[in-house]
């Protein structure tokens, strides 16, 4: 009987051990397996679940049973004579018959009774007891220290070989990250026309998609900052630009990425990669105007609005190399620094001279995004990519390229995992994006030089309307009245934003718009600082999301990036124990299982005269006895009976009666 209750409380407390820290299965040890588990392996998983919970329910009903009828048995065998000074009384055999260990009224009748019983007996008694007990409180603790917590746990059906055309119900396409090498074939006219086309649409009030905020480890802010707008958190208006918040704003840095803000995973985990940029600028001396601006291509521009006889000129000095990738190839955290002059100049003298220096800070890298292993919250930046060992274990980042003379619907895989050194760029090598055939061999630059190229350079609003010569129409019996095409040129201009007073629409000279666009930066630091951090901010998205341009080769987002993927996976339970239940757990488990086990091997040993205290076993005792030590005529007195009997020692020798050899139990 032993042999066959312990199984039902060993196996399922050592799987419950398992699986709170693993699944059963031969292809992981976690839970988060990246290649995800197939629909045999999670109905494997709810079967043992399923078998937990049916072996715990029969021990719990065995337990008392099973152990009593074990002490049971064993108190025949501590009830036989071995030795003079281990004799019982008639009471303590008595005792033993009515199952004392397991009966409250009868341990108490011990209790009061004089002497307690011999002191083996009440040894016994209190091993006994103390057995029943732990075997009783077993399956409550259970209960009570072992928790079940719903998990979601990733699904095989998407492996790390299959290829972007692999579209299955469980899993949904987020987007694309793209490779850095990738990155390095973009050419700066993608990227500038980008920027340039959503320039004007551009509200730093409203929310914008794939700009993030940084918690760097803190919990967003309690208190939401008024907005006009609303309260996306997410704009430009509660994103700190500069490195310091020097314009009395309590706000956090942000970054952008490729992705919507806040998107989760799921059950798979990847890393994307994320930028985020601060501008500072500062009024300087004229004199620090660089007299040739500096670096081995700068870039260098002018542009001159002119209004009746007065003009206003603005200087623009980028040094360094513009038409060159200025990240390297390594997957680790990355920092860039760059800086920019403007210079202010009219004529005749209206205003003072204005000179404005601009530094930016850039910063490269991975983060992890939400997902249900990091309880949906994404990461903060890596300052270093993973080992490979640890994308391996834990992460879904792989590269997928498919041969470019593939057919449509048909890709070969070819697998690559991420290092933090890497140079592959698969088998496209850029594309022209631009009528230019000289600006097109230019790859995409640095943020901030891309930034002041959308705003000033040649194809920027700002010099296309400089260059407009203004026709008014003077049937309007209106003075400075402005044509149709003007308004509609006016109003796309960089950030801009319809009002009741808007001057597209109020009549004004096209010459003083222009000039009021070039002069207001210079009247306020923070106006110039969201101005050029707007540019940044969508050259960040811009680089980010050039795959999605239709003049990009369908062959450079086919192997040049990693698509990113959202399952739900498969919902399950799993035990969840803290350690400390463990401990207390196991310690009452292996108490229970070695007393059990000693039991049985001391009742097979040693021979007994009768199986159990039955009825025929105490008829006997009784017949043995003289009249005298228990009348059956007279008054019932059990309290004077039972203290009678204890001075009644009853030998019980295996020489005595026939002899039974017992079988283990």
């Amino acid at each position: 009987m032993i042999t066959l209750y312990l199984p039902f409380v060993i196996v399922p407390w050592v799987v419950t051990i398992n699986l709170s820290y693993r699944p059963i299965s031969q292809h992981t040890n976690t839970y988060y397996y990246p290649e995800g588990f197939t629909p045999e392996e999670y109905k494997q998983m709810q079967s043992w679940i399923r078998a937990i919970k049916i072996l715990n329910s029969i021990a719990s009903l065995l337990a008392v049973p099973v152990v009593s009828f074990v002490i049971a048995q064993l108190s025949v065998v501590f009830s036989q004579q071995r030795a003079p000074t281990r004799q019982l009384s008639v009471r303590d055999v008595f005792s033993l018959s009515d199952r004392a260990w397991a009966d409250i009224s009868v341990l108490f009748k011990l209790i009061r009774a004089k002497g307690h019983g011999s002191r083996a007996f009440n040894n016994f008694i209190t091993l006994a007891s103390g057995l029943l007990l732990i075997t009783s409180l077993q399956p409550p603790l259970y209960q009570g220290l072992v928790d079940w917590k719903n998990i979601n746990i990733p699904s095989g059906r998407l492996t790390k070989e299959t290829g972007y055309v692999s579209m299955l119900y469980d899993h949904m396409q987020l987007g694309f990250d793209a490779e850095p090498a990738a990155m390095e074939m973009i050419p700066q006219t993608a990227v500038v026309q980008n920027v340039q086309f959503e320039l004007p649409s551009f509200s730093w009030l409203a929310p914008e998609p794939y700009m993030w905020i940084d918690y760097n480890g803190t919990q967003p802010p309690t208190s939401k900052i008024p907005n006009p707008q609303g309260d996306a958190i997410n704009s430009l208006y509660n994103i700190r630009i500069g490195k310091l918040s020097k314009w009395g704003q309590d706000i956090l840095p942000g970054f952008v990425t490729a992705f919507p803000y806040n998107i989760t995973t799921g059950t798979r985990r990847y890393h994307v990669m994320r930028f985020n940029s601060t501008v500072d600028c500062e009024s300087v001396s004229g004199d620090q105007f660089p007299t040739i601006c500096p670096g081995m291509k700068p870039f260098v521009t002018s542009i001159r609005a002119q209004n009746g006889t007065a003009s206003t000129e603005l200087r623009i000095c980028v040094p360094g190399s513009w038409g060159s990738h200025p990240w390297t190839l390594s997957r680790n955290r990355q920092d860039i620094e760059e800086e920019a002059f403007f210079q202010l100049l009219t004529s005749p003298g209206t205003r003072t001279p204005s000179t404005v220096r601009c530094s930016s800070a850039t910063t490269r890298g991975y983060f992890e995004l939400g997902n249900y292993r990091i309880d949906g919250a994404y990461g903060p930046l890596l300052e270093s990519w993973p080992s490979n060992e640890t994308i391996e274990r834990d992460f879904n980042d792989m590269t997928v390229s498919c041969s470019s003379d593939d057919r449509e619907n048909v890709c070969q895989p070819h697998r690559y995992r991420p290092t933090e050194w890497d140079t592959w760029r698969g088998k496209v090598k850029g594309w022209n994006a631009s009528s230019d055939e000289e600006l097109a061999r230019w790859n995409a630059s640095s943020p901030l030089v891309t930034s002041i190229m959308a705003l000033f350079g040649n194809d920027s609003w700002v010099r296309t309307v400089a260059n407009v010569t203004p026709k008014q129409d003077n049937t309007s019996g209106e003075t400075a009245a402005v044509s149709i095409w003007w308004k509609s040129l006016c109003e796309r201009r960089p950030l801009y934003q319809p009002s009741q007073d808007d001057e597209c629409k109020q009549g004004r000279e096209p010459s003083d718009t222009i000039t009021s666009w070039l002069t207001e930066p210079f009247d306020s630091m923070y106006r110039m600082e969201v101005l050029i951090f707007s540019g940044i901010v969508l050259t960040h998205k811009a680089i980010l999301t050039t795959h999605r341009n239709w003049n990009a080769p369908r062959q450079l987002w086919m192997s040049n990036g990693r698509w990113i993927y959202f399952s739900p996976g498969f919902y399950i339970s799993k035990p969840d124990v803290s350690v400390s239940s463990i401990v207390i757990l196991s310690i009452l488990i292996s108490i229970q299982t070695f007393g059990l086990l000693f039991c049985g091997a001391y009742i097979a040993r040693i021979p007994t005269w009768t199986r159990s205290f039955n009825a025929m076993a105490i008829a006997r005792i009784g017949g043995g006895l003289e009249k005298d030590k228990l009348p059956v005529d007279g008054q019932y007195a059990e309290d004077e009976d039972y203290e009678r009997l204890r001075l009644v020692k009853v030998p019980l020798s295996m020489a005595s009666a026939n002899v039974i050899r017992r079988r283990p139990i």
